[in-house]
């Protein structure tokens, strides 16, 4: 022992003896500096209970007085890591401040007279200067002063994490070859397993899926050699797909590694005798024992016939294709209609020559909204409208009147457009023709079909009239009503635009909430917001209804409620239930944590209310309930799926 040791162990209270590191340390501290006070001064339980921790091999820490300062013995102090001295004499919440708010509810219970006790608790803790997952094994117990009252406690505890990862590699590596048995007998994807001897390659197992792909039985496969069951067409000379298998599988047995071949073709023996055409995927993976000798080859095949053969039938039509543009762009620039192309927002990409005749306006000029300068000024409203309810519609069709340059004044003319889609309905582009109708447009007999034009508008115009006559009835001014329209029509728009997935679109509950707050800049995953409820699907009716008050309401909370005010929750949850009559919806939302003034609900009362409160049961056969409270907003809907 070191002098410096002695004298320190001369020096120090009787009680405190020891040899040890965290005996030296708890020596030397500055006790009087902290609430425990001189050591010299402790009570007798404190004294006992820093005798038996430092005396024991375990790892033990205590925790003593109101502000539960810390001292532990050397079996704990590698727990503690870069902590490790500077924890001793801390209060416990400064010395594990990453896991206090995990371990703090423990230590009241301990202090409050209760043994706690744990296994394989999980806590992140910095220990080494970067976080990591930890498991541990302890118990707190409470320790008592002579008037028999908890004054500390006592933390006996192991680090687990080496255990617990253990168990988990076990767990893990049994439950890898668990799977690995039920993949290779139940997967979709063809496995063969060979063993290494070539030239034979004798095959040892096939799973279900390789005998279903290569047209074999198990008593046809099982045990023969590998190219005696799949020899080569001898039909089709220097096309051998043997060769190349027989490469793959040498270069294996060579390199230890796995190989991947490229797309071959390789025919298939029939059960009555003939070849069957196919091409193939292959992979050829070795197992290797702990030598790194190769045990077999697992021989994987992905058979690719029917997507060769639809990459040939493509390719034979992208040349037919290249040799008919020449025919088509003449044909197009032969047609007297004015052709053009546009994006899915009304942004032209193309316009043919007969349009920069008949306008003046150069293709280049036109592209854009370009176009849109050869519009009568007093019909470009129309036009932009057509294009938004084009939208929704799946068409385009409006008359407008369109600079005629040769005569250096406007004709009448009528625009119509589809969308071009591709195989899984969506919109690629938009194909459109300007046609001139001013000669109709003149004549008697055209004010008939004009009539008819406008009342076939009319109907389609019906949900965005109505949205527009309300929402210009409960606007401040125009800027607002602006406002007010484009959002109503942007909602429409979103629910539009999801329901043109599929043919037949599912539209959840959940998908319109998340896309309203997506579409008011709010995250769903913010701890603001609550959502819970099943997939329940709205009826295609009545998404675009549904959809439209969840977006009054997404609004009012934004501009008023929830997600506006500090501190404001929104709580949206939602559940089906059936009965004799079919399903219902049962949605609840609450806004909670909120000033709301006395008059809001009168405030508030426009159109989004009058959609809630009326138009939306009328539509859904059910019925809805909005309230305003002191500290929030709810809305109670009960609808007919």
């Amino acid at each position: 022992m070191r002098d410096d040791s002695l004298a320190l162990l001369k020096d120090a209270p009787h009680w405190l003896r020891g040899d040890g590191e965290m005996a030296r340390r708890i020596r030397a501290y500055d006790w009087a500096a902290t609430p425990l006070g001189p050591a010299e001064n402790w009570p007798q339980s404190l004294k006992t209970a820093v005798d038996l921790m430092l005396a024991s091999g375990h790892a033990m820490q205590l925790a003593w007085g109101p502000e539960r300062t810390v001292l532990y013995n050397d079996a704990y102090a590698p727990m503690l890591g870069e902590r490790h001295p500077s924890a001793l004499g801390l209060p416990f919440r400064k010395a594990w401040p990453d896991i206090w708010r995990e371990i703090e509810p423990l230590v009241e219970r301990a202090f409050a007279g209760e043994t706690v006790r744990f296994e394989d608790m999980p806590l992140v803790m910095t220990r080494h200067g970067h976080p990591e997952y930890t498991w541990w094994n302890f118990s707190y117990s409470p320790v008592r002063d002579e008037s028999g009252a908890v004054a500390g406690l006592l933390n006996v505890t192991m680090d687990a994490t080496a255990k617990v990862h253990a168990d988990r590699a076990d767990a893990a590596l049994r439950e890898s070859e668990k799977r690995y048995h039920a993949l290779f007998a139940g997967s979709p994807v063809p496995f063969m397993v060979l063993a290494p001897n070539p030239p034979d390659f004798t095959i040892t197992a096939a799973n279900k899926a390789y005998f279903a792909a290569t047209l074999t039985t198990p008593e046809s496969l099982i045990g023969r050699r590998l190219f005696d069951v799949f020899p080569d067409d001898p039909s089709r000379p220097g096309q051998l797909g043997s060769e190349a298998l027989a490469i793959s599988l040498d270069r294996v047995m060579t390199t230890r590694r796995t190989d991947a071949m490229e797309r071959v073709r390789y025919d298939i023996v029939t059960p009555s005798g003939g070849f069957e055409p196919h091409w193939w995927l292959a992979i050829n993976a070795p197992m290797l024992d702990a030598s790194g000798e190769i045990t077999a080859i697992i021989h994987q095949v992905d058979r690719q016939t029917k997507l060769h053969l639809a990459e040939e039938a493509e390719r034979r039509a992208q040349n037919a294709l290249r040799e008919s543009e020449c025919f088509s762009r003449a044909l197009v620039e032969g047609v007297p209609q004015l052709v053009w192309r546009a994006s899915e927002d009304g942004n032209w990409t193309w316009a043919s020559p007969q349009w920069a005749e008949f306008t003046g306006q150069s293709e280049q000029a036109s592209l854009g909204v370009g176009w849109l300068h050869a519009v009568d000024p007093d019909d470009r409203d129309t036009c932009r409208s057509a294009w938004r309810e084009a939208q929704t519609s799946g068409s385009l069709r409006v008359e407008h009147r369109l600079k005629f340059a040769a005569q250096d004044r406007y004709h009448w003319v009528q625009t119509q457009a589809r969308p071009v889609r591709d195989k899984q309905g969506g919109i690629i582009e938009w194909l459109g023709t300007t046609t001139d109708v001013e000669d109709m447009h003149q004549a008697h007999e055209q004010s008939i079909l004009v009539a008819e034009l406008q009342h076939r508008t009319r109907n389609l115009l019906t949900i965005v009239s109505a949205i527009a006559d309300q929402t210009l009835a409960t606007s401040d001014s125009l800027p607002d009503f602006s406002a007010r329209f484009d959002q109503r029509l942007a909602a429409l728009g979103r629910v539009q635009s999801l329901m043109s997935r599929y043919a037949q679109p599912d539209v959840t509950t959940r998908e319109l909430i998340e896309m309203e707050l997506a579409a008011h800049g709010v995250d769903g995953a913010s701890n603001r917001v609550q959502l819970s409820g099943p997939p329940i699907v709205i009826p295609t009716p009545s998404v675009a209804m549904f959809a439209l008050a969840l977006h009054e309401l997404m609004t009012n909370s934004t501009k008023y409620g929830a997600l506006r005010q500090d501190g404001g929750r929104l709580s949206i949850s939602w559940r089906e239930q059936r009965n004799g009559n079919g399903a219902r919806l049962h949605l609840a939302w609450r806004e909670s944590g909120l000033s709301i003034p006395a008059d809001a609900a009168q405030r508030r009362r426009g159109f989004g209310l009058g959609l809630i409160e009326t138009t939306l049961p009328y539509e859904m056969q059910g019925n809805t309930e909005l309230k305003f409270t002191d500290d929030g907003v709810s809305c109670t809907m009960e609808l007919q799926l």
